[in-house]
Parts: structure tokens; sequence; C-alpha cells
């Protein structure tokens, strides 16, 4: 197995025409298959249909990036065979523009998950070490009056359904308060060096 690191780009394909472009520095042989969240899911489905071809190597990472970036820029929105979702140059860290965030509106539309993928999640969380989602994960962050006017609105005039206030009370049987002098919260076991109560 070769070790020498290197910035190459390479293009996957299937017999059907299909194929997505990315770049990655490491080594040909170490295992990575790209970021795309489409072309993964697709290659995990039938990874045997796939082949990759190594377009070029570059000498920098920059150099790797500019050339995805313009192999790309067109060929993104207008190949459907492209399964690339952004115009790459990037690094697969980038913010979505209204045209992909439309792509993958009509992927996912219709779409629910199956309690197995829901698992994989709640998996994925834990191996981080969180017991809940990042986005649930905000006490502390000061909310403005505004911000907590505008969700009072948003609730004003709804009602709940009997089956959703019954989940919710469940959800919230045995949690108790606890602090630690500076800090409180909610569970339902005493953390390590808190005592009961609020502040």
């Amino acid at each position: 197995m070769n070790r020498d690191k290197i910035n190459f780009l390479y293009r996957w394909s299937n017999y059907e025409g299909q194929y997505y472009i990315g770049v990655h520095r490491g080594t040909i042989d170490d295992g990575y298959i790209g970021s795309g969240v489409r072309f993964k899911r697709m290659y995990r489905k039938n990874p045997e249909v796939w082949t990759r071809v190594i377009l070029n190597v570059f000498e920098s990472w920059k150099q790797a990036l500019d050339a995805e970036e313009h192999i790309l820029k067109d060929l993104v929105f207008s190949d459907p065979l492209c399964l690339n979702l952004n115009r790459g140059g990037i690094g697969g860290k980038v913010f979505q523009t209204e045209e992909t965030k439309r792509r993958l509106s009509i992927v996912h539309t219709g779409k629910s998950l199956t309690s197995e993928h829901r698992s994989h999640i709640g998996e994925s969380i834990k191996s981080l070490g969180r017991t809940k989602p990042i986005a649930l994960t905000n006490k502390g962050i000061v909310k403005s009056a505004e911000w907590r006017q505008k969700i009072s609105n948003t609730l004003k005039g709804r009602t709940q359904s009997l089956e959703t206030r019954k989940k919710k009370s469940e959800s919230h049987l045995g949690l108790k308060w606890w602090n630690n002098g500076i800090q409180e919260q909610t569970c339902r076991v005493c953390p390590e060096g808190w005592a009961r109560g609020r502040l």
C-alpha cells in the first residue's frame, strides 16, 4: 500500500452513465469513497457497479480544488447524470445555494425515516457523547424578548391533540430540577456534585 499522500481529482461512474467528481488528499488506496450525499447513498446500495478513475494529481490542495470547481461549475446544474450537488472547489464544507436546496427538497419530498434510520441517527449522536441532537442542546443561550414573542405568537390559537399532550406529559415524568450553585437543569438522575432544586 502506497503511504505517500497526494492531492488528486477523481471521477466515479456507473454503467448508466451517472458520475460523481471529487477531490481527495490522501492515498489512492486509503478507502476514501467521496463526500457527496447523493453519490454515497447510491454507491452503498450497489458498490460493484461503480468504478473510479484518477483524473489528475496536483502539487497543492488549492490546485485540486480549483480543478474540481472548473470542471463542475457548468455540469452540476446542466447535466442530469452528474450526482454532485454543488459546484465544488470548497472541499465539502459549503453553504447550499437555493438551487441545491430546491434539488434536495425534490429528492426528499414524501420520504419518511425508517425506524432503522432513526436508530442509526440516535447511535451516531450517542457515539459523539451527546444525549440530545445539537439543535436541542441550546441551554444557556439567552433569547431576546423579540425572539420569545415570535415563538409565543406562532403558538397562539393552536390546540394540541390528546395524544400529543399525553406524549409531552410522559416525556416529563420523573424529571427533577438540579443545580450546582451556578446553573440548573432538569434530569431524572442527579448529576455528580449537584443538589436538588432550582437556584
